[in-house]
């Protein structure tokens, strides 16, 4: 089969470079396989399993493309850019396993977010993006690899916040097919993983050692965390609370046909169980953050609500339904 592009050695060496200076993945094996991949395909792929499902890191939060790509790639045409498939990742877990102190939460009060833990006999859900360069020259796809390579860093490993190690892995798609892709790994040896004694906020506070499968831990900080005012995308629709964030992965699944773990479903009951039993101050100033996330649009956010409740309706508790209904409503007709 003849290679959709032909990277010239010089090519291959920028793009292993960025390989190892923005995601760590100096093992040349891996590095060659990546290439390879790109040069076969014609397309760069990267598994998402969190807010990638809703936006590329290409994207900006609302899904316009960032300045930065037509700035640097004019030609480019983002009307085919990027597709995402629904895909299946065995043998790691997903789950609320690392502090966030970038997006939403802080260095004071974290918020949480999601990784992969490698377990076995486990599979993860998600979507794979790809990302379209059989259109460009070497030279181009060469640039553009090392741009997006720049700016997944960026995405997934904002300052002061290691959550994430990368790999290049088989995830299966449609029909049992596999394809290589980018995947983010949660670093469990970090400072930043709930369920290391030893994480920095353990450290201080041995409340912060989360414990496996304590669902009512990781639901009270999905209720109540958020970003600060100068948060990235803070205001912006899923980039300021935990549970729009939630939300957003629950939703953007459904919307492409990816099927959602029953735990997240508890979370999420759990979360909004949790978030009625605030105070009306603390959760009006909640919920003021995700209205502004919607620009300000209630019944967009009912809808948002309305929506995540009803894609796992079987598994969300009567009482909580009828709680976040009528609070939902007193919103809207406020």
């Amino acid at each position: 089969m003849q290679n959709k592009i032909s990277f010239e050695p010089e090519q291959r060496e920028q793009i292993a470079m960025a390989l190892t200076e923005n995601l760590g993945i100096d093992n040349q094996e891996t590095q060659n396989r990546f290439i390879d991949s790109i040069e076969q395909s014609g397309t760069l792929r990267g598994f998402g399993f969190g807010s990638l499902l809703t936006y590329s890191h290409l994207q900006n939060a609302d899904g316009t493309y960032k300045d930065s790509l037509k700035e640097n790639f004019p030609d480019i045409n983002t009307d085919t850019l990027i597709q995402v498939k629904p895909a299946t990742l065995y043998g790691y877990d997903r789950d609320f396993v690392c502090y966030d102190t970038f997006y939403r939460g802080t260095s004071e009060e974290p918020g949480i977010t999601l990784g992969l833990d490698k377990a076995e006999d486990a599979k993860t859900p998600g979507g794979v993006l790809e990302t379209n360069l059989s259109d460009m020259s070497p030279a181009a796809a060469a640039g553009f690899v090392q741009h997006y390579l720049e700016e997944f860093a960026n995405r997934e490993m904002p300052p002061n916040m290691p959550i994430y190690t990368f790999d290049f892995i088989d995830v299966d798609i449609t029909n049992g097919e596999q394809t290589p892709a980018l995947v983010c790994i949660a670093d469990n040896q970090g400072p930043l993983y709930i369920h290391n004694e030893n994480n920095d906020f353990a450290r201080k506070d041995p409340d912060y050692f989360i414990k496996r499968g304590d669902t009512v831990a990781k639901a009270s900080i999905l209720a109540t965390a958020h970003g600060g005012d100068d948060a990235p995308g803070a205001g912006i629709k899923g980039k300021q609370t935990d549970l729009d964030y939630l939300r957003g992965v629950i939703n953007s699944s459904f919307e492409k046909n990816i099927p959602v773990e029953a735990k997240f479903h508890d979370l999420y009951t759990m979360a909004i169980i949790h978030r009625s039993g605030m105070s009306p101050q603390d959760r009006a100033y909640m919920e003021d953050m995700e209205l502004q996330g919607n620009d300000s649009n209630k019944i967009e956010l009912l809808a948002e609500f309305s929506r995540a409740i009803g894609a796992h309706n079987a598994n969300f508790t009567q009482e909580a339904a009828n709680d976040d209904d009528y609070h939902l409503d007193q919103m809207v007709n406020d």
